[in-house]
């Protein structure tokens, strides 16, 4: 309207008033669509980045799970359990222990099958939990035959309670390795499990 003022093209027989009354009720509601428009899209991008965001943020979660799963990995089999494990076969099959032989491969083939499945969850409940630690405790009584024992004192309903993944095995590794490999005479191994009352 400025512009076509400037001109001198405005029409002299419309005041000025009305007409610009008229020109922005017929301009209005198309600058209202058009900001809607850039608004929305405004918005969409924002979403769209933000989507993006959190997709590179789950991912480097993920990637930081898997990489703790692996040095959990590498902590639950370290190379002194398995070359320990290996050179016992090996012993027995020397001395002809067959049977000895075949079942601590069995029982360290079942372990290793168990440990490097990929769907594993996070939380295991207790009695899964101690399944595993019963598998790995079976390959170190071959070991060391009549020199580790092994008492275990779980109550009933701290069976289905859940802990963490593969945790017990190095805790029990570390028992048996600074414990029972260090003894002339037996050892005992003594695993507890019970259910305590959370205080605030």
């Amino acid at each position: 309207m400025l512009l076509a003022l400037t001109l001198r093209t405005y029409p002299a027989e419309e005041p000025l008033g009305r007409s610009y009354l008229n020109w922005t009720l017929i301009t209005t509601p198309f600058a209202i669509l058009v900001y809607c428009a850039v608004l929305g899209c405004a918005y969409a991008y924002g979403y769209f980045v933000e989507a993006r965001t959190r997709e590179a943020y789950a991912s480097q979660l993920a990637a930081q799970l898997a990489e703790a799963r692996l040095g959990a990995l590498r902590m639950q089999l370290n190379p002194h359990f398995l070359f320990n494990s290996l050179n016992t076969v090996l012993v027995l099959i020397r001395e002809q222990s067959t049977a000895a032989a075949s079942r601590m491969l069995e029982l360290l083939s079942e372990m290793l099958r168990e440990v490097l499945r990929t769907d594993r969850p996070r939380e295991v409940c207790l009695v899964d939990e101690l399944r595993l630690l019963k598998q790995y405790l079976a390959i170190e009584q071959v070991r060391f035959s009549d020199r580790m024992h092994v008492e275990y004192s779980i109550e009933d309903r701290a069976r289905a309670a859940l802990v963490p993944d593969l945790l017990l095995q190095p805790l029990v590794e570390n028992a048996v390795r600074h414990g029972v490999a260090r003894r002339a005479d037996a050892g005992t191994v003594s695993i507890f499990g019970a259910r305590r009352r959370r205080f605030p």
